[in-house]
């Protein structure tokens, strides 16, 4: 891949609009995300962030934690939507320089780009950058980076999260020369202070970043990159815009934190906070207390037996390490997307991809999608189910009466994460909460099975992938009236399904061939995608000759030798509920591969992202990047590699494969259970706080959850 050296150019390019106050923040209720602890470790579940370091072309290059709207390195990826470039592309960089993302309540988000870098003080004058063999490396606490300088010197460098709006870099070096850069510029001249191993400066549109240096140095400022470069025409103090410089004195280890403000937050209250980490002492110190918090964090996650792939499939290279760290690398992103409560929202949320800084959702959480970030809540709730419980209530809270959520209108998944959310923590008050939101929705839906998105709005439209979503999540909604003794909502919602499936037969599957887009006042059909119209063989509904024309559809698509066995357009739940209904209808063999070919491909294509396709190059990631869509394909997908089947809630099982696999540190409403499959012998164990249970299961079907 070409080697992208993006430099200073654009250095003090500032993408910003207002900013509120985010200190409202939840109280600790103990969990995992809240500073909780694990229990001790009896079956050798530990994950240590150190195991997942990357430094190949296709890591992660951005970073962030739970409860933070700041994000390291956003991807620009609507000026990329449908291409495959690498996040490597646009951050390795010769002058080790990272860009900052702000996700406020109040705006679409900002970016600041090059907030520092790194550079050598060359013996002749000027600045320089790193030579051509610089590395960069990711885990989930921190952007690592190594460099050497042509004046000889050699630096060890990382930035991780001091707290939730201050960063910190901090810098071993031989002494030799080493300077700290930064593009700034200020909404007025007025707009800075400079005083010892601190500067600040605000931004017209109220972002203020403050930095503060661990050791005594030389600041100097310049115009434009030109003149850093080269060292000339240099200020001692700062102009309206332009690069400022710090050159520490010599000294083996030089910490720097960096303090971003929110807008009307006090200057003064800023620069407290940069300056703590040295007043406190502890620049390297909370650097390994986040890495503790990563390590429980981690451990948290169900543990899967096996990654590996079975004998006879072509992985392409592809390793049981790769699907390893792709799985907790899935994991890592979906907990550092919780975003805090706030002045206008009182609940959490989860974000499609911090990095992507997504903002189309509704307007009380723009960053949320609700969809990807359902799959997320429901991810989530394997691994603190009171914040995944917080997550689900903010969903329900913008749902309006008319039932019409704001922002981008996305497939109902909503009943099915409410019962994920119950399966995790068995709360009937929460549970009964939900059934209002969720009855003002479904009835919405019932009427308006499409896409709405910014002018697009065609009430003509009906589209069968969000035919058959409602159809699953009605499901779910039964469960849920059912559990709460509400009978006859339950059958209602049951006339409705089969309604829904009546209008169905009608729109889609009058042809020959099934189709994904009728349009009720010409009766125009368009074809649409083959994976979006397999999705509708979970729904218990379809039978007869429209299940045979799906089937027929899906099998003349399949291709074990093709990436993704064959489809494209693959997006979580439309893979996820083809797949689960290839096996109900007795095609297990093309779920198997397909089971193989997500845990093969995602990590082929180098990025976890919204829609995954396949072209000339081999698999390639497109749309929104990062979502958290390919880390819940992963995630998922390994459960089944290993026979642990979610969706249903509770512990379910689905054998695919002859070997041996399972599932540990499963934590249902209090219990820890696991569950370990034997495909050739037809068997599982459920093991409920150590005491295991044996069930029969026979190959290539599934069972409903046991608890």
């Amino acid at each position: 891949m070409k080697k992208i050296t993006k430099v200073m150019s654009g250095m003090i390019a500032v993408v910003l609009a207002g900013m509120a106050c985010v200190s409202c923040k939840k109280e600790n209720n103990g969990g995992i995300l809240d500073g909780g602890k694990i229990t001790e470790d009896t079956q050798n579940r530990v994950v240590k962030v150190d195991s997942l370091e990357d430094y190949s072309l296709d890591r992660e290059c951005w970073l962030s934690i739970p409860d933070s709207e700041l994000v390291l390195n956003p991807f620009p990826f609507k000026s990329y939507m449908d291409t495959d470039h690498r996040q490597t592309e646009f951050f390795n960089r010769e002058n080790m320089s990272i860009d900052l993302g702000i996700l406020d309540s109040n705006s679409n988000g900002k970016k600041v780009e090059n907030v520092m870098g790194l550079s050598a003080v060359s013996p002749y004058g000027g600045h320089q950058y790193a030579k051509s063999d610089y590395k960069y490396g990711w885990r989930p606490d921190r952007l690592l980076y190594s460099a050497e300088y042509d004046n000889g010197l050699k630096v060890d460098a990382y930035d991780y999260f001091y707290d939730e709006n201050t960063i910190v870099r901090n810098v071993s070096n031989n002494g030799k020369n080493l300077a700290f850069f930064g593009g700034y510029a200020a909404g007025a001249a007025d707009s800075y202070r400079l005083q010892d191993n601190i500067f600040v400066y605000r931004g017209g549109t109220g972002v203020t970043i403050a930095f503060a240096f661990s050791v005594s140095g030389k600041w100097s400022f310049y115009d434009n990159e030109t003149d850093f470069i080269d060292s000339e025409y240099e200020h001692s103090t700062p102009e309206q815009s332009g690069v400022w410089c710090y050159t520490p004195d010599k000294a083996e280890l030089v910490s720097v934190s960096v303090a971003v403000g929110q807008f009307g937050e006090k200057t003064e209250d800023v620069i407290a906070r940069a300056k703590r980490p040295y007043e406190q002492n502890d620049f390297v110190k909370q650097a390994g207390e986040r890495e503790k918090d990563w390590n429980i964090k981690l451990s948290s996650c169900p543990v899967p037996e096996t990654f590996e792939f079975t004998d006879g499939f072509d992985a392409k290279g592809m390793t049981a390490n790769d699907v390893r760290n792709y799985y907790y690398r899935s994991y890592a992103q979906i907990i550092s997307n919780v975003l805090p409560s706030n002045a206008n929202f009182a609940y959490r949320i989860i974000s499609v991809g911090k990095a992507s800084m997504w903002h189309e959702g509704s307007p009380e959480s723009k960053y949320s999608a609700i969809w990807e970030s359902l799959f997320g809540t429901q991810m989530m709730a394997f691994v603190d189910a009171d914040i995944a419980w917080e997550l689900c209530q903010g969903i329900m809270a913008i749902i309006p009466e008319d039932g019409n959520i704001l922002g981008e209108s996305l497939p109902s998944n909503k009943a099915s994460t409410v019962w994920t959310c119950y399966s995790a923590k068995r709360d009937k008050e929460k549970l009964a909460a939900c059934v209002t939101p969720l009855t003002n929705y479904l009835n919405w839906r019932f009427d308006n099975p499409r896409w709405i998105i910014g002018d697009y709005n065609n009430p003509e439209e009906c589209d069968l992938d969000f035919a058959s979503a409602y159809l699953v999540d009605l499901k779910f909604m039964i469960k849920i009236c059912n559990e709460l003794g509400r009978t006859d909502e339950a059958a209602y919602w049951a006339d409705k399904a089969d309604a829904m499936y009546e209008n169905m037969k009608q729109w889609f599957f009058g042809g020959e061939v099934p189709v994904q887009y009728y349009f009720k006042d010409t009766g125009k059909t368009i074809s649409g995608t083959p994976l979006w119209i397999g999705k509708t063989l979970w729904s218990s509904q379809l039978e007869g000759e429209s299940l045979q024309k799906v089937l027929k559809l899906l099998v003349a698509q399949y291709n074990v030798e093709k990436p993704f066995a064959g489809y494209g357009g693959v997006k979580y739940d439309d893979w996820a509920y083809t797949l689960y209904g290839l096996v109900k209808n007795g095609r297990a063999d093309i779920a198997k591969d397909m089971v193989q070919a997500i845990l093969r491909d995602i990590p082929r294509s180098g990025f976890i992202g919204e829609l995954y396709n396949a072209n000339w190059r081999g698999t390639v990631c497109e749309g929104v990047r990062p979502s958290m869509f390919g880390a819940i394909l992963m995630i998922d997908n390994v459960w089944l590699r290993n026979g642990f089947m979610y969706h249903e809630g509770g512990i379910g099982a689905m054998n695919l494969f002859d070997g041996e696999g399972g599932v540990s540190n499963i934590r249902l409403d209090g219990a820890e259970y696991s569950i370990h499959m034997n495909g050739a012998a037809e068997k599982y164990i459920v093991t409920k706080n150590g005491t295991p249970t044996t069930y029969n299961i026979k190959k290539g079907t599934y069972t409903d959850p046991v608890r």
